[in-house]
């Protein structure tokens, strides 16, 4: 709006239209900027006795986070997608109480879904929904010598341990554990279990991350 009234008064900018040519209907004005023709007038009208002045912001209710508040928190979340952790809806909160512990839950809900996602969606920071992550496996050009190894022998070793437990024979089959052993594994490719993790979770998305996740592992003790 103030930049709008500006142009206007000033007859620059928004003021010219595409034929470099200025706008002296207030009507064609208003279209073009996207405003209710009666909301502008009022601050536009020929009269300056009559006409509004815009506020400087000084009145009404204080703001609950300051421009750099909603910088920080899209930059934090942007982050934690890039690093293919997205933060769920409920973390989003979490970190917007943290930053602001004095407010509630609700008004933290609020004030992502009407400041932080629209502001930083305009910014170019974050899309202005959450994405719904998808189901995939961690990056295997991660994985070294040196964890292929722990993790065989962890597997090897919890094969000992039902061999250990698991004595003797069925007494309907007459078989050995050792010998059903193979149809006691399942889904050991770490695949299957984040998918049926990720179920329909969604996730603060960074604008410029086309594939969003978020870290599900399952550990072994």
């Amino acid at each position: 709006m103030s930049t709008a009234v500006e142009d206007w008064l000033g007859e620059k900018g928004l003021r010219y239209d595409d034929n470099e040519e200025l706008i002296m209907d207030r009507t064609i004005y208003a279209n073009r900027v996207g405003i209710p023709r009666d909301s502008i007038y009022r601050y536009i009208h020929p009269d300056p006795k009559k006409r509004k002045l815009l506020g400087d912001g000084s009145r009404g209710k204080a703001k609950i986070m300051t421009n750099d508040d909603v910088g920080f928190v899209g930059q934090a979340l942007a982050r934690l997608d890039r690093g293919n952790d997205g933060a769920s809806l409920k973390e989003a909160l979490d970190i917007l109480q943290e930053l602001k512990p004095k407010i509630t839950r609700t008004a933290a809900r609020d004030q992502l879904r009407k400041v932080v996602l629209p502001e930083n969606a305009r910014d170019n920071v974050l899309k202005s929904k959450p994405q719904k992550v998808q189901a995939t496996t961690s990056d295997r050009t991660n994985i070294n010598v040196a964890q292929q190894y722990r993790w065989h022998t962890l597997v090897d070793s919890e094969y000992d341990r039902l061999r250990d437990l698991n004595t003797g024979r069925c007494k309907k089959s007459n078989l050995r554990f050792e010998q059903v052993l193979h149809h006691y594994i399942v889904g050991l490719d770490e695949m299957c279990l984040m998918s049926d993790a990720h179920g329909n979770l969604q996730v603060v998305a960074a604008a410029d991350k086309k594939k969003h996740e978020k870290i599900c592992q399952l550990w072994f003790l």
